[in-house]
């Protein structure tokens, strides 16, 4: 269960979003609904069943593998990721990413982008479900001392694993993404916040939540612009969804104990994911950060942080 806005009518907006009162989208929402519900559902109806072609980054992973299980009829999705996707995949074209070209951005950005423009020469959305997670190296039971190089060797795994595709994804988007295109990003709530025992982690997702936030910049006119931002103020979304702790395998296994009511299902995040991809009137504002909380009453809560 997903918790719908309450300013918007249900039968308007089925799974939706819950965001500050003071939220742009709620009043335009509102203003949008009391003026014509049916002229809403008309457009809904007649504007989102063209083909969509998504570039998703992290394919493979717990999330990137829900995205594509829950694919809409009628899109396209090329993914790419280190390894192959299992035969069983509905993923329409594969990229493969050496796992060394994670070295460098400009090398990635080299590789990924010509392999895109062999599958496509244009976009609907991008979807970075890549990542991982780290904390800071802790000293071991024998209490042996933490080196600078150990440091060193997390902010580089982090910064790999959270920041460089982000930046790659987001350089591609300025070429290939379509008017009304989505480029979404996956963040971290607790990023919003200090992170004491997770410098690094905290950091890449941090630089994350900043990115998505500048692209989303382009209506302010009080500052220059780059072509990177002007081209995402060209009819493009960027957003950035903030799970706390999703449900997945591999975070039971390294979290036996934990209360797992209150981790996120992947399945929630990529229904939104691609009903953002195939309605963009139901998009929050460009640049916006969406925490995403399990809530016992409400069932899953996209709620606007930032």
């Amino acid at each position: 269960m997903t918790t719908l806005l309450t300013a918007v009518s249900s039968s308007f907006i089925k799974r939706s979003l819950l965001l500050h009162p003071s939220s742009a989208l709620i009043r335009n929402a509102a203003a949008a609904t009391a003026t014509s519900i049916p002229l809403a559902r008309k457009y809904l109806s007649k504007k989102t069943k063209k083909n969509k072609t998504i570039l998703l980054l992290g394919c493979n992973g717990a999330l990137g593998s829900s995205i594509v299980s829950n694919k809409k009829s009628g899109c396209t999705i090329v993914g790419a990721d280190i390894s192959d996707p299992p035969s069983s995949s509905k993923i329409d074209q594969f990229i493969q990413i050496p796992s060394n070209i994670h070295h460098s951005i400009v090398e990635l950005n080299k590789h990924l982008h010509k392999q895109v423009m062999k599958h496509t020469n244009g976009l609907d959305g991008i979807v970075c479900a890549c990542g991982g997670f780290e904390t800071d190296p802790m000293p071991n039971e024998n209490g042996n001392a933490i080196s600078t190089h150990d440091y060193a060797m997390n902010f580089d795994k982090m910064l790999k694993a959270n920041l460089y595709p982000i930046i790659v994804s987001s350089l591609i988007g300025m070429e290939l993404l379509k008017k009304d295109g989505l480029f979404l990003t996956i963040g971290a709530a607790d990023a919003l916040d200090l992170s004491p025992n997770m410098a690094a982690y905290g950091m890449s997702k941090n630089a994350n939540h900043f990115l998505v936030q500048t692209l989303g910049s382009a209506n302010l006119a009080t500052k220059p612009h780059s072509s990177l931002t002007k081209a995402y103020g060209n009819g493009y979304c960027a957003l950035s969804i903030l799970p706390s702790i999703l449900d997945t395998p591999q975070n039971r296994k390294d979290m036996p104990n934990a209360n797992y009511d209150k981790w996120i299902k992947p399945n929630e995040v990529s229904n939104q994911i691609w009903e953002w991809i195939s309605k963009p009137a139901l998009r929050p504002n460009t640049g916006s950060l969406i925490q995403v909380i399990a809530d016992k009453k409400n069932g899953t809560v996209f709620q606007l942080a930032r």
